[in-house]
């Protein structure tokens, strides 16, 4: 340990101040690439050759039609998301462009002395050539996260917890290249999937599941879930890390994202859609702030295009298409709303396996889906494919196969959808009010 006027610091952070060790700051203002040196400028320059998208929040209008409303806000709040996904805000784009491009980040040493107040770190931007500071208890308040003081920059759930914990809501092992949206068969879960998909992980493809969304679904519903199939108890992340540390990285991979594009000459392909979640922080640094870019939704109309729903409403109830486990996980249809069997506070509902006379009919596979023209790129789903997108860090869990189903339905089936869409098998589930 080194002792210094301010108190004493760790050996690595008094390396630093003493240029002994190169300082690996993801934030920093200037990047070796190549032969040359990236500067914010630089940056600023690709960023501003992309396509700058509205950025797209849960919808309140569709949550409650879909009757998935009140999970949804469990989930938000145990992921400590709320806050920042039902406050759909205007984006900025000079000004998000210039946040990104100038964003430095200091995340504290474990052992480092700091400040008191400042939580895991702090972080600086600059506007109109103003440079403005912050630190993470001072993001945390603006989305009102909880204030924690972990001091690693990734999550600490162990990977065999993950792993178990897809299996039960998705398809076959987890494997960041091969997971997708339309594996996760809880309603709830998905619905809840593609926000983070278009808010803290903004992104152009939104079809897979990186290993940062499995975390917060994770962390969603641990208290729900408790225990894995094996028995083993759920402890989710470790670390005691704050949300603003997975944001402010989140901020960062832009640059990542940004230099990859550029490198193959395809600046141009690429997409901001993350402004709304910058406005915030602008607005709370009273920025004033000029030309807004709309939100958009999460709704009907998008699901509709994304293979979550299919076709038009039927008496006021919408065709949901699902992995199911008896086709082999080919899609099926199913009614929603049906609270019973698609409540996240059910454990059962959470390895979300309806009974077969519930199921509507087989539904397209993805591939097969005839998408209702073309959309342009503000309103695209996000379901084409993105050669080049965020580097994710993958957990290197085994690749898996996703078998598809060719055949027809099955005389049960044919059968049960006789019967009645809305039949319902299962033991008649608790109201929403006798939930934790």
């Amino acid at each position: 340990m080194v002792s210094t006027t301010r108190g004493t610091l760790s050996r690595a952070a008094a390396e630093k101040a003493e240029g002994k060790k190169p300082v690996i700051e993801e934030g920093s203002g200037s990047r070796q690439s190549g032969s040359g040196v990236m500067k914010s400028k630089d940056y600023a320059e690709i960023f501003d050759k992309m396509s700058f998208v509205r950025t797209r929040y849960p919808d309140l209008t569709t949550m409650a039609e879909l009757g998935i409303s009140q999970d949804c806000h469990y989930l938000f709040d145990e992921m400590q998301l709320t806050r920042l996904m039902m406050n759909p805000l205007p984006a900025y784009k000079k000004e998000t462009i210039e946040f990104l491009s100038t964003l430095r980040v200091n995340f504290y040493e474990p052992d480092e002395i700091v400040p008191e107040g400042h939580g895991s770190g702090r972080f600086s931007f600059r506007i109109k050539k103003r440079k403005y500071r912050m630190s993470f208890k001072e993001l945390e308040d603006v989305f009102h996260f909880e204030h924690k003081d972990g001091r690693e920059t990734e999550p600490g759930t162990p990977h065999a917890e993950l792993q178990a914990f897809w299996a039960m809501i998705g398809v076959g092992e987890y494997m960041s290249s091969t997971a997708k949206s339309t594996h996760v068969r809880n309603p709830v879960l998905r619905y809840v999937h593609k926000s983070l998909a278009h808010t803290i992980y903004a992104r152009r493809d939104v079809t897979g599941v990186t290993e940062k969304e499995l975390f917060f679904l994770n962390e969603s519903v641990k208290k729900v879930i408790h225990t894995l199939p094996d028995g083993t108890e759920m402890v989710g992340d470790r670390t005691g890390n704050s949300v603003a540390t997975y944001l402010l990285k989140s901020f960062l991979s832009y640059r990542e994202y940004a230099l990859s594009l550029n490198k193959v000459h395809k600046a141009s392909s690429g997409q901001l859609s993350c402004g709304g979640l910058i406005t915030p922080i602008l607005m709370n640094c009273r920025i004033t702030l000029e030309k807004p870019v709309d939100p958009q939704s999460i709704n009907i109309h998008y699901l509709r295009k994304s293979t979550y729903l299919r076709g038009q409403p039927i008496s006021g109830r919408h065709n949901y298409q699902f992995a199911y486990r008896q086709f082999n996980f080919g899609l099926a249809s199913f009614f929603l709303p049906n609270q019973p069997l698609t409540y996240i506070t059910v454990r059962e509902n959470i390895d979300f396996e309806p009974p077969i006379d519930t199921i509507l009919e087989q539904g397209q596979e993805e591939e097969e889906y005839d998408y209702p023209g073309a959309a342009d790129a503000e309103e695209s789903s996000g379901d084409e494919e993105n050669l080049i997108d965020y580097k994710t860090g993958e957990f290197h869990f085994k690749n898996h196969k996703i078998k598809g189903r060719s055949q027809r339905l099955t005389p049960h089936l044919r059968a049960s959808t006789r019967s009645g869409p809305g039949t319902n098998s299962r033991t008649k589930r608790s109201s929403p009010s006798s939930r934790p």
